[in-house]
Formats: structure tokens, C-alpha cells, sequence
């Protein structure tokens, strides 16, 4: 899915609260929960994406919507922290 292509009220039943693959601009694929997503109208510049950091990246806290190019949503499991 290309979430460039959908209204914030679209990206939101599609993304929050869900696993979500996300294809980043250097072709890197990342799998993360998306607790919560942002916009401008809660004070950032660009659509933003909070997640549960993974064990191997901890500082991961956030993915801006210009940093990807889709992204496919999961089922809504539940957070495992384990991953």
C-alpha cells in the first residue's frame, strides 16, 4: 500500500495499532508495531509513525512518511516484546 496515496483518517484505520512492513527509500524492509500515528495537526511537519522500539534498535522510536515508500499492514496482534 502506499500510504502517500491516503488521507490521514485512511492511514489511520489502515496502520495504528497494528504490525505494519514498512519498504524504506534505501530499499530496507522493517517490520514494527505502529502504536500511534501523528500529523501536523498535533504539531509535527509530516506524518508521523510511533513505534514500539525492537530489541535491536531501541533508540527506534518514530518513522517520518517521507522516509518510506509502502507499507503493508499486519493483523492486530498482539505486541509481543520479545521480537
Amino acid at each position: 500500500m502506499n500510504p502517500h496515496n491516503m488521507s490521514f483518517p485512511e492511514i489511520l484505520d489502515n496502520f495504528r495499532d497494528r504490525w505494519v512492513t514498512f519498504t524504506m527509500k534505501d530499499k530496507s524492509q522493517r517490520k514494527l508495531y505502529v502504536e500511534e500515528i501523528e500529523n501536523q495537526l498535533d504539531g509535527w511537519d509530516d506524518v508521523i509513525f510511533m513505534v514500539t522500539p525492537p530489541k535491536n534498535d531501541p533508540e527506534l522510536l518514530d518513522i517520518l512518511l517521507n522516509e518510506i515508500v509502502s507499507a503493508v499492514p499486519g493483523e492486530h496482534e498482539p505486541l509481543n516484546t520479545n521480537i
